[in-house]
Formats: C-alpha cells, sequence, structure tokens
C-alpha cells in the first residue's frame, strides 16, 4: 500500500526543494525529488529554473554542516545562452541566508536567498521557448 502511494503520478513534486530569492521574484532553482541531508552529510541536486519560461536545467551539491547549523549548495544553471554559477548559504533551521552568484560574461553579485519544499506542482519544467533570451537579472552584477 505504501509502495503505491510513494509511485502515485504527481506525488514526487511534494520532495522537491526551492531556493528562491526576495528580489529577484521571477528567478526560482527547483531541485527534483530533493530533501535536505541528515547533518554531516552532503546530497546531489538535479533540477531547472523556469525563469523566462526556458527548460534550464541545474546540477550540483547540498551538504549540512555537522552540527546541523548552516546547508550549503553549489549549483550550475545553463539558461540558455548563460550560464550560472550560484554559490547557497543559508542557515539553519530557518534556511535562510544568501546567494554568491556569477553568470558567465556578465559578472557577479550576492543576493538574499531562502530555501523550503517547495509548493505541489507549483513548478512544472517549462518547453523551451524560441526567441531572444533575456539577460538573467538575478542581483546587482559587477563585471570581473
Amino acid at each position: 500500500m505504501i509502495a503505491a502511494v510513494a509511485c502515485a503520478p504527481g506525488i514526487s513534486w511534494a520532495l522537491d526543494y526551492c531556493v528562491t530569492f526576495p528580489s529577484a521574484t521571477n528567478y526560482i532553482l527547483v531541485g527534483r525529488n530533493f530533501v535536505l541531508p541528515l547533518k554531516g552529510t552532503c546530497r546531489a541536486w538535479v533540477g531547472f529554473t523556469p525563469q523566462n519560461s526556458y527548460n534550464s536545467p541545474s546540477t550540483g551539491t547540498g551538504c549540512l554542516s555537522s552540527d546541523g547549523t548552516n546547508f550549503s549548495l553549489s549549483i550550475t544553471t545553463m539558461e540558455s545562452v548563460y550560464t550560472i554559477f550560484d554559490a547557497i548559504s543559508l542557515n539553519m533551521p530557518s534556511q535562510t541566508g544568501i546567494d554568491n552568484e556569477t553568470v558567465l560574461g556578465l559578472g557577479s553579485g550576492t543576493i538574499s536567498a531562502v530555501g523550503a519544499k517547495c509548493k505541489p506542482k507549483a513548478n512544472p519544467i517549462p518547453a523551451v521557448q524560441s526567441g531572444q533570451p533575456e539577460t538573467p537579472q538575478i542581483g546587482v552584477f559587477s563585471k570581473p
């Protein structure tokens, strides 16, 4: 009975983890079937960002400190013609902190970040949209 419920369509969204950015509401990172690791361990991140209606895959690693006070997440995202590197540090248990982000060719910046379990079915993976990509507007960037 439990196995049938765990495999039911749509249930996996309940395990998705989202990182949002209060000052950049159009950007969200979604980790599919990602749950926070146990203290002193790391877990692989496989997900995407639906920004600009693009199917923009992301991959990385999240680690919870041995004392359980910090969750660090490093993610690489391919968004159309941009490569984005996010180094996110969240205080626990509030799951709030900062993201030090670099967009290749544009610069880098720091922005507030919040982690939480995603709302069910809130973030479907979009189809790739054609047309000119929009420049990422995550934080305040300075040229390297």
